[in-house]
């Protein structure tokens, strides 16, 4: 899992080690909305999730809609009508609030999803910047397209060195994409260098010359400078296309101390991350298993099942690895920001999948201490279910299939470790 492919190892899970009692500390959540006209309300989410939560003292949160608040305005303006201006006024911002991002935004998750895209760019001033940088690319590419010379201003100004290496190659393609181009280009510059050399005036001085020996040795002398330009030319394509001595090896030498920066970055951000998710996983799990009646065996069963589930759907979800790979593109990154982006979205999951995950495994453990059946058949009163420690009671060998609950969701997990659910709710094994 690219760039949150945390390592949580499954820890032993200590019952007493966070409190029973979420009820303060915990998340809660109220479903929020404004009238829409027709009676019906928009529903919103809490901090932490997306369903109705309980407050204190186990009471459910009360459900705001636009009729409520309608009737709570009503309701007061009538017995202190004195404050029945003041009232309304609120009503009125709730529902302007409740309802501004409907300006932009179809939904309230494409709200928080355009925020977070904004988050990842480094905020309006990165999103800024990349605008900038967009509309300085959009201007560079029309000036190649139309020929402008004033394009290449900023690239000489900026990178003069790669300017001069990359002008023989230029010249190179042009010639053989288009040689007349290339001719108009360099012609003038080779006529312009032929007579600097002076090649003009010997050619001249030549046709003066009425002694024979001395156009002879004048000849010779304009052979013997071609000869001089071509050895001179000869070697200065060598030395462009021979590399620096222990060039690569300083080359690989920065590579991988690149890789090594980077690698140390996403394994701070990982533990930073695991240290998170972790424990809130266990005071997840410790809640549900204290409700489901699970031991310490089932727990840290379960505590594989649901970190293995939540990777699987981080791994799955496309949006999530795109916001993921933004915040590391960043220049401006932070390892926290990365960590907390990665824990909070992981959390989230978390949260939202535990049950489910537990009921997958154990649907007949719903509450009550976990007193109810394991099977299809009934336990006999004074028959113990478990070993006194929580594990499975030793048979002295296996029992048949018919006698076992093989519809469980973990019977072939089981079966492996030759272990087993009766129909009669007891847990067995028969290893030697």
């Amino acid at each position: 899992m690219d760039g949150t492919d945390l390592e949580l190892p499954v820890t032993e899970i200590e019952s007493g080690a966070l409190s029973d009692d979420t009820s303060q500390g915990g998340e809660q959540t109220i479903d929020t909305g404004a009238d829409t006209g027709d009676g019906q309300s928009i529903e919103g989410t809490g901090a932490e999730g997306e369903r109705g939560g309980s407050g204190q003292g186990g009471q459910q949160q009360p459900v705001i809609t636009g009729k409520s608040v309608r009737d709570a305005v009503r309701s007061l303006s009538e017995a202190h009508p004195e404050h029945a201006k003041l009232l309304k006024t609120l009503a009125d911002t709730h529902f302007t609030v409740a309802t501004a991002y409907k300006a932009s935004f179809a939904t309230p998750r494409d709200a928080q999803a355009a925020k977070s895209l904004i988050d990842g760019l480094g905020g309006v001033d990165g999103a800024t910047e990349l605008q900038q940088r967009i509309a300085g690319y959009d201007a560079q590419e029309s000036g190649l397209e139309s020929g402008d010379p004033a394009v290449l201003d900023s690239f000489f100004k900026d990178y003069p060195d790669g300017a001069a290496a990359l002008a023989p190659h230029y010249l190179e393609r042009l010639a053989s994409t288009n040689p007349q181009a290339f001719q108009a280009t360099v012609a003038p510059y080779a006529l312009g260098l032929l007579q600097q050399a002076g090649v003009d005036q010997h050619l001249a001085a030549l046709l003066n010359e009425t002694d024979a020996g001395r156009i002879k040795a004048g000849i010779q002398q304009l052979a013997d400078w071609f000869a001089r330009q071509n050895q001179g030319l000869a070697q200065i394509r060598q030395q462009a296309t021979t590399k620096v001595p222990g060039a690569d090896k300083i080359e690989q030498e920065r590579k991988k101390l690149s890789e090594e920066r980077e690698t140390l970055f996403k394994s701070n951000v990982n533990q930073s991350a695991a240290s998170q998710i972790i424990p809130h996983l266990n005071q997840t799990l410790d809640k549900l298993a204290k409700e489901r009646g699970l031991n310490n065996s089932q727990k840290q069963q379960m505590y594989k099942a649901i970190w293995q589930s939540v990777v699987a759907d981080i791994d799955a979800d496309k949006a999530h690895m795109q916001q993921v790979d933004l915040r590391y593109a960043n220049k401006a990154r932070q390892a926290a920001d990365i960590a907390k982006y990665i824990a909070d979205d992981f959390k989230r999951r978390i949260t939202d999948k535990a049950e489910s995950v537990i009921n997958s495994y154990y649907p007949s453990k719903r509450g009550g201490g976990g007193q109810q059946n394991q099977g299809n058949g009934v336990v006999k009163a004074g028959t113990p279910k478990t070993a006194p420690g929580g594990g499975p009671i030793k048979v002295a060998a296996k029992p048949a299939d018919s006698e076992l609950d093989l519809n469980r969701a973990d019977a072939f997990e089981l079966m492996f470790k030759q272990e087993a659910w009766t129909k009669a709710g007891r847990h067995i094994t028969w290893r030697k």
